[in-house]
């Protein structure tokens, strides 16, 4: 009895289908596809939705792909052997959603981006400030799956810069105690509010003294206050028209700036230090130099760069 049972089962073991390695295919809708056979028989289709096929003769088998999704085909050829292939039918992405996609990828080098069945998904880490970025742009492709996820905003420490801007006549210049080009280090003074960078108490008293005897004009005093690692600027003035003719003949406008410019870039480094780069600019309409009824523009300018503990003063000259 055991012996016919065991006789059994190698029967049917016999009569299980042989498969070769399962081959995959990809289409777009609308393709076709020519396969080369070896004396096949009969054709199965999974899902004709996807895929129709037709055998031409027992050598060749045309697939039309249909729509998009996954089918399977398995060939039947005339030993009795089968081969299988996996069919997946899904759409070209359009050549903006490529470009776009390479772009917040340079953008962004810690997101990834896979596909899968037609459907797109970005993965990754970024700071909090890109959330809106990549938000808006996953809103524009339905097929997008934005699975990006945000690192709290980290509380970066704020910067305040006080500047005081004056012109002095240049006889009057040493009576501030400055050496130019180079700087003066004044006392430092503690502030839990804020991180000061500003003039010497002395200097400051010694420019009230020449505004108030005519020698010095105080032309601004701007406060900036900016994120380590962001900016600030402040304009004190205006701006005035210049005309302009354009090629064809029509004429436009064109505004410039003019008065006190002052922009900041502080950074706080690990140590408590602050590093800033400050750029003060002053600018003032000069109608001696007057060309067709524009007047020109006289600037005065600084670019320099401060390091120095909290509450560092320091004085620039242009």
């Amino acid at each position: 009895m055991s012996f016919r049972f065991s006789v059994f089962g190698l029967l049917l073991l016999l009569a299980l289908p042989s498969f070769a390695n399962t081959s995959k295919i990809e289409l777009q809708p609308g393709a076709m596809e020519v396969l080369k056979l070896a004396q096949a028989t009969d054709v199965i289709i999974g899902n004709e939705a996807v895929a129709k096929v037709r055998l031409i003769g027992t050598t060749q088998l045309v697939i039309n792909a249909q729509a998009e999704g996954s089918t399977e085909i398995i060939v039947v050829a005339a030993n009795g052997s089968h081969q299988r292939y996996q069919i997946e039918v899904k759409a070209a992405p359009s050549p903006r959603i490529v470009t776009d996609i390479a772009w917040l990828l340079q953008r962004f080098p810690q997101l990834q981006f896979t596909e899968q069945a037609g459907v797109g998904f970005l993965t990754g880490q970024l700071d909090s400030d890109a959330e809106a970025t990549v938000t808006e742009f996953a809103k524009q492709y339905p097929n997008l799956v934005n699975r990006v996820s945000y690192l709290p905003e980290a509380s970066l420490p704020m910067v305040e810069l006080h500047v005081r801007i004056a012109e002095v006549k240049r006889q009057y210049a040493r009576h501030l105690g400055v050496r130019w080009p180079q700087q003066l280090a004044g006392p430092t003074l503690s502030s839990t509010a804020a991180r000061i960078v500003s003039m010497p108490v002395e200097m400051a008293s010694s420019i009230d003294l020449l505004e108030r005897d005519g020698h010095a004009k105080i032309l601004a005093e701007p406060k900036l206050v900016a994120r380590s690692g962001g900016e600030a600027e402040v304009l004190v003035g205006g701006e005035f028209p210049i005309p302009q003719v354009l090629a064809d003949g029509q004429q436009d406008v064109q505004f410039r700036e003019y008065g006190v410019s002052l922009k900041m870039a502080p950074l706080v480094m690990p140590n408590g230090d602050i590093e800033t780069a400050v750029h003060a600019e002053i600018s003032t309409i000069d109608s001696a130099t007057m060309v067709n009824g524009v007047p020109g523009i006289l600037t005065r300018k600084v670019t320099s760069q401060v390091v120095g503990e909290p509450g560092r003063r320091s004085c620039y000259r242009a």
